[in-house]
């Protein structure tokens, strides 16, 4: 029949138990033995707060790390939908640009909508941007970009 297993502070108990009983018999140490088994005892006491105060604070910081691992687990799900969306924006936005480059046609008869691109950037948020292409007389094209601040709303 197997043994039932007993905790560490029975197990504490009956050692501290059985060391008093050889003490009050003097059963060893000769005449020092009273005196040694209480260092011994306090030794065990000691050791075993020790013990009891080390779980204490690996408890307490793996509740920490726990809590921080589940906070890192939300962000990195956020932020995998945002990397996802962007991905999926520049895809949209390279098909757009090859799409003009390698057919000579109109982002809006490719049913692209640039502009709603143009928005999302953070530089739309702080500047104006225009551009201007002009052909002159001797056959070439002349191109002009602006970028201006834009002014706040008051």
């Amino acid at each position: 029949m197997p043994k039932k297993k007993q905790s560490k502070d029975q197990i504490l108990v009956k050692l501290i138990h059985i060391i008093e009983d050889l003490r009050k018999e003097n059963a060893f140490f000769g005449e020092e033995g009273p005196k040694f088994t209480k260092v011994l005892i306090n030794d065990i006491k000691l050791k075993h707060k020790y013990i009891a105060d080390v779980k204490k604070y690996n408890s307490v910081l793996v509740d920490t790390y726990e809590d921080k691992f589940q906070e890192y687990i939300k962000a990195n799900k956020e932020l995998k939908k945002q990397n996802e969306e962007l991905h999926k924006n520049n895809n949209e936005l390279t098909r757009a640009y090859n799409g003009l480059a390698e057919m000579g046609k109109l982002a809006t008869e490719l049913g692209i909508d640039i502009k709603k691109h143009n928005d999302n950037l953070p530089e739309s948020k702080k500047y104006n941007f225009s551009q201007k292409h002009t052909l002159l007389e001797n056959g070439k094209v002349r191109h002009q970009w602006k970028a201006s601040p834009k002014k706040e709303d008051k």
